[in-house]
């Protein structure tokens, strides 16, 4: 807040002599407009004598002199070759490329020529396949078959195919039920004729012929649309062969699918999103490297290849490599502390990371390990960085120089006080 006050104060101060001295600069200005004034009033009848001799001057060359006349025309003239070079250059390059154009044109007339002849063929082959087909299903209830039938049909997906094969499979199963519980039927009737003969009376027959008659009807209204079934199951079958060709262009496109997905991954997207993290990771640890030669000038953090997992160089050992979980707990301290900083570096370019929070993760180092820890972070003071450490490591307490302590008091209450040890 004092910083603020005083740069308040430095402004106010700026601010006053800013306004003396256009005060003075505006008193000058008067004083030079009045000399202006009078400069101009002598300009004026110095311009009235020059416009009587420039009209003089005009008579001749129309004010011009003849070298200025010569010079203007050699001008004209190297302008002239110019644009005339410059003309040649640009027809020579419009000849070039009408010649290349020419070459196009060739190149498209004879790919035209070959995908037109190639269309031909393959309409003629759908037509040679219409007459086929018409012939051998020339029964006098068949409908003949005619090229806007089978442009509808090829426009019939694969899932659709495959849905009604389903409902197909399902009709038969439908069928076989229905006349398997037909043929129960007529057992049980003639089971039953076999039993009763002839005792019931006429009008109990009649009721029963009544009712018999229902049943069938119904039965016969089942066997109908079995039958259709039946029949709309065939057809199918036929419309699953007229799309055969529909299924070899879908190959078609599926290979040049597949050819894509043999450079950047599945269907899915995961061996792309596997590339864009390792480039994420190595981008990551370029970032963490730099904060680690700071840190540990030894060892050096790569990507294990065709994967996302990391492995250290060890330079202090012919850069041999090693993974990270041999490394011991204050080199591991010492890595983390750098992956953190260059995560921080990677989420904003422009943006410093000025505090640095670390809670525990002190208790387990030995001395040795320790002092190079605190030595780190010590480093990173110096850099204008703010440390926070959160520990009950008693040996750090000597080298934190502003320390907030919380001091724990009876009934579960505690004490909070700040020392600075400089």
């Amino acid at each position: 807040m004092e910083a603020k006050q005083k740069q308040s104060d430095n402004l106010d101060v700026q601010l006053e002599g800013l306004k003396i001295e256009l005060e003075g600069l505006g008193r000058a200005l008067q004083r030079a407009t009045h000399q202006l004034t009078q400069q101009m009033a002598t300009v004026n009848k110095q311009q009235v004598a020059l416009d009587d001799l420039r009209k003089s001057r005009m008579n001749i060359f129309e004010g011009k002199s003849v070298s200025s006349i010569e010079s203007d025309l050699e001008k004209a003239l190297e302008d002239i070759n110019q644009q005339v070079e410059i003309a040649h250059r640009q027809n020579e390059e419009l000849q070039k490329d009408w010649i290349a154009s020419k070459q196009q044109q060739a190149i498209l007339e004879n790919n035209w020529k070959q995908a037109k002849t190639r269309c031909a063929q393959l309409d003629q082959k759908i037509i040679d396949w219409i007459d086929y087909y018409n012939q051998q299903n020339n029964a006098a209830d068949q409908i003949p078959l005619d090229r806007d039938q089978v442009d509808h049909l090829l426009s019939y997906t694969e899932q659709w195919m495959e849905d009604q094969l389903e409902k197909i499979k399902l009709a038969d199963q439908q069928v076989i039920t229905a006349k398997s519980k037909l043929e129960q039927r007529d057992r049980d009737l003639q089971k039953h004729r076999a039993t009763t003969g002839d005792q019931r009376s006429l009008e109990d027959l009649l009721a029963l012929q009544l009712s018999k008659g229902s049943q069938l009807e119904q039965h016969q209204m089942a066997v109908m649309e079995r039958q259709l079934r039946i029949e709309n199951n065939q057809k199918n079958l036929k419309k699953q062969g007229q799309v055969q060709k529909q299924i070899e262009q879908q190959l078609q496109k599926y290979e040049g699918w597949a050819a894509l997905n043999g450079l950047i991954g599945s269907r899915d997207g995961r061996r792309f999103r596997e590339i864009a993290q390792q480039y994420t990771l190595d981008l990551l640890l370029g970032y963490a490297n730099k904060h680690l030669y700071v840190l540990s000038k030894r060892y050096v953090l790569s990507r294990i290849p065709d994967s996302l997992a990391i492995q250290v160089i060890d330079q202090d050992m012919a850069d041999e490599l090693r993974s990270v979980y041999s490394l011991s707990g204050g080199e591991s301290f010492l890595v983390s502390l750098a992956l953190a900083l260059g995560l921080a570096s990677l989420s904003s370019r422009r943006l410093k990371v000025e505090s640095l929070f670390i809670d525990e993760g002190f208790g387990s180092l030995d001395p040795t390990t320790l002092s190079v820890a605190m030595d780190a972070l010590e480093r990173l003071k110096d850099q204008g960085r703010k440390v926070g450490v959160i520990s009950h490591v008693q040996e750090m307490t000597e080298r934190i120089a502003v320390q907030i302590q919380v001091h724990k008091k009876p009934s579960g209450k505690s004490n909070i006080s700040v020392e600075s040890l400089a």
